[in-house]
């Protein structure tokens, strides 16, 4: 019997790392492991501005999301989403803050860490979003 994409989606939420798979100009995917945060309905990953996740997702919002080890790995059935990246400081301040009151200290410990990685390599640190389809 085969789950429904919301079900699916909504397993994601429990989920440590995802693997993203994001498309090229050229339509080849490229998949890239991240780590997962939820709120509400929707799915959270940081990640350096600079990154070729998000210029493929700035070129086509349209992903596929599965279940993934820290390795990449894929564990779970992939699911069709939607990408959106948070490029509003305000509404980035807002999210964070949502994140740090849901996931405490594992994120209040891991996000200074990685703004001071993006920092030291002189690119911002930006939030993309995933929502289902």
């Amino acid at each position: 019997m085969t789950t429904s994409s919301s079900a699916r989606f909504e397993a994601l939420a429990q989920s440590t790392y995802v693997s993203i798979e994001s498309y090229r100009k050229s339509g080849e995917t490229v998949r890239t492991p991240v780590n997962i945060m939820s709120d509400e309905d929707k799915l959270y990953c940081w990640t350096p501005g600079n990154s070729g996740k998000v210029k493929r997702i700035r070129n086509n919002e349209t992903v596929n999301l599965a279940k993934c080890n820290a390795r990449g790995k894929v564990e779970g059935e992939w699911v069709h989403a939607k990408a959106r990246v948070v490029e509003d400081r305000d509404e980035a301040r807002v999210l964070s803050r949502r994140l740090a009151d849901k996931h405490g200290l594992p994120y209040m410990i891991g996000m200074p860490l990685f703004r001071l990685y993006c920092f030291l390599r002189g690119e911002p640190c930006l939030c993309i979003e995933f929502s289902l389809v």
